[in-house]
């Protein structure tokens, strides 16, 4: 799905390419501008969509990217090693020592990264942030953490991440509860400061109850995991390293976490017998998506020298 917003369509939703487009009317929206607004959709994964069990956000703008390793391959596989296999209930990619992201800094730390934001937004005017709330927020979070108390020691340990892409894990209650706690105390934070996400989300998620945890046993070395109270794991970071700014999120992602990168499905390995896939779709015409069954399903088995019979039937009349 892509949430489309300030665009007039007939109907909220239209199949374009590969993805669903929802279409927001801004005007229903409680903010004046799309970049605080999108947060309420961004951060409400359960609300919006109750049925799934797996969800993965990705902002519109990680499309744009063209160099191949700077997104996953297969989202899937991707789940399964950032989120299934840890064992936790949300995934999210550091944020790497970057001049996008702390400029000139050497350390990943939040002042570095909030004076990396306040200079960048300089150059844009049309920024929807007070720089002058934005600088303050930064001030205050420090102020509030200078004390030694659980919430503190959280915060100095510096958990910051880039809020581009992120992998829930919806099928347990209790994972549901905790992401939904999380992430009504880091929406607070943005309506009471800046939009910027990325400043708040290390004071929220330092009050949410967790503690670092060790690297499990059988887990890559360097795993970075929080957990609760209770010794269960809840939140995975993955490695500042695989960042999309190094062009390596889809493959340093898998390796570090021990799982072979390849493009293509795992198949069984008997050499001596020719496999051979069926695929049959049938549907309307409307909610055909062509161009993402060539890539992300016929294209891969091919690679893979799998045979691949392709059966098609559409109807012309108009969806239910």
């Amino acid at each position: 799905f892509t949430f489309l917003s300030g665009a007039e369509r007939s109907s909220p939703f239209l199949v374009e390419d590969h993805q669903i487009v929802i279409h927001i009317d801004s005007t229903r929206l409680p903010y004046l501008h799309d970049r605080r607004n999108v947060k309420l959709l961004k951060l409400n994964p359960g609300l919006l969509f109750p049925w799934a069990q797996r969800i993965i956000w990705q902002d519109v703008k990680l499309m744009k990217r063209r160099m191949r390793n700077d997104l996953p391959v297969d989202y899937c596989q991707h789940f399964e090693v950032t989120t299934e296999k840890p064992g936790v209930c949300v995934s999210f990619q550091s944020l790497p020592a970057h001049k996008f992201a702390i400029g000139q800094a050497s350390a990943v730390t939040l002042r570095n990264h909030c004076d990396a934001i306040i200079k960048a937004a300089k150059r844009r005017p049309t920024v929807s942030d007070d720089l002058s709330v934005l600088s303050n927020q930064c001030d205050h979070y420090y102020n509030i953490h200078e004390k030694d108390t659980p919430e503190s020691v959280i915060f100095r340990q510096e958990p910051l991440i880039d809020s581009a892409f992120m992998a829930f894990d919806m099928r347990r209650e209790s994972c549901r509860m905790y992401i939904g706690r999380l992430f009504c105390s880091w929406l607070d934070e943005i309506h009471c400061y800046s939009d910027r996400d990325q400043v708040s989300f290390s004071t929220a998620f330092s009050s949410s109850g967790l503690h670092l945890a060790r690297a499990s046993e059988g887990l890559s070395k360097g795993l970075t995991i929080y957990e609760d109270s209770d010794g269960s794991p809840m939140v995975h970071f993955t490695s500042p390293v695989c960042h999309w700014y190094n062009h390596l999120f889809s493959t340093c992602t898998l390796t570090v976490l021990g799982s072979p990168a390849q493009n293509a499905p795992r198949v069984p390995s008997d050499q001596n017998k020719k496999i051979r896939v069926s695929l049959i779709v049938a549907g309307t015409l409307q909610r055909f998506l062509f161009k993402s069954t060539v890539e992300k399903v016929i294209a891969p088995l091919t690679a893979s020298e799998i045979e691949v019979d392709y059966y098609l039937s559409l109807s012309t009349s108009k969806a239910k």
